[in-house]
């Protein structure tokens, strides 16, 4: 009997010990996140955008999107511009 009660208690100081960690880690984390510096827009962009799968996909899906019709009226501007007065159908 005496031997399960050492175990259990060996066991919790186990559990005890890796939980601590846990939340040594985990307040760490939320450190570094909330600290100030060049990596937390970085940071806060990932936690927005990247980090669940629906989220990134619909992201880049718009962003391309907008950047495909930026990129078209751009280039559309710069073949007018270049071809003005040009008749370059019969």
């Amino acid at each position: 009997m005496q031997r399960l009660a050492s175990a259990a208690s060996r066991t919790s100081r186990v559990v005890a010990a890796r939980n601590g960690a846990l939340m040594r880690t985990s307040r760490v984390q939320s450190r570094a996140y909330s600290g100030r510096g060049p990596s937390n827009s970085l940071e806060a962009a990932y936690h927005v955008i990247a980090k669940r799968n629906p989220t990134y996909i619909t992201f880049i899906l718009f962003g391309a999107i907008v950047l495909e019709t930026m990129y078209g009226g751009v280039t559309n501007s710069i073949w007018s511009a270049a071809n003005n007065g040009v008749r370059l159908y019969v």
